[in-house]
């Protein structure tokens, strides 16, 4: 399953991301969602920030930090 980071935070895959049962046990409300090709599956049920990232070396994905971060913090802020 997920790996949690934090008491509030988990690190899943796409395949995590597309098992509401598993996400409704760990309690999860929103969702960012790192990757140019993984679908949000259930919109409307949780919450998703998309942030359009290649899977692959050459990604520069420290642009993306900071919108990253205040997304989690604000999930967080929300009791999320």
């Amino acid at each position: 399953g997920p790996v949690e980071i934090l008491p509030f935070l988990y690190l899943g895959s796409a395949y995590h991301a597309a098992r509401r049962d598993m996400l409704d046990t760990l309690g999860i409300t929103a969702l960012l969602n790192v990757s140019s090709d993984c679908p949000n599956h259930f919109e409307g049920h949780y919450q998703y920030k998309c942030i359009p990232v290649e899977d692959n070396h050459k990604a520069d994905i420290s642009s993306w930090f900071m919108e990253a971060i205040e997304y989690i913090d604000a999930v967080k802020d929300c009791r999320g």
